[in-house]
């Protein structure tokens, strides 16, 4: 499922809110570090803290703070880009999407455990297709993620 997103937000919009923007996968590993590689290219945005699980989704719990979103970005077994948020996320077999998805589940459980506030906060999955991409590509996954970031940071603000 690929969803239409636009780049609403201005820096201004988005200055009193903060995302977070955490990428899964094994940055040494080719096919494993697309989602590594389209978060480290994002430009450094004050309402954005961009950070790297590697393979461990649940340590999203030890690097959440408090921030007004979550953007989670992993790869998937699909030729698709999929975009999901916290619903979806739930319903979804891991099996075709991410092995990663059992343990983002887990992750969301124990930050709202831990953090009540979670389970109100915008949060959105995106999987990059796991292929060879080639540098139009992966300027074309950064650009796309950033409009997802901008919508989603403008979300944030209008709640």
């Amino acid at each position: 499922m690929i969803r239409a997103y636009h780049a609403v937000c201005t820096s201004a919009m988005c200055v009193n809110k903060k995302v977070l923007v955490a990428s899964m996968g094994n940055p040494l590993i080719d096919y494993d570090s697309i989602a590594y590689r389209v978060v480290e290219s994002l430009p450094d945005l004050p309402f954005m803290r961009k950070v790297h699980l590697f393979a461990d989704p649940l340590s999203l719990v030890a690097v959440y703070r408090d921030e007004d979103g979550i953007i989670l970005v992993d790869v998937c077994d699909s030729d698709k880009i999929h975009v999901m948020d916290a619903e979806e996320i739930y319903r979804v077999e891991s099996k075709g999407i991410s092995s990663h998805v059992i343990g983002i589940r887990s992750a969301m459980e124990i930050l709202n455990l831990m953090n009540h506030r979670v389970s109100h906060i915008q949060k959105v999955f995106v999987f990059l297709p796991s292929d060879r991409h080639n540098s139009e590509k992966m300027k074309s996954f950064s650009s796309m993620l950033m409009a997802i970031i901008r919508d989603f940071s403008a979300r944030c603000e209008n709640r």
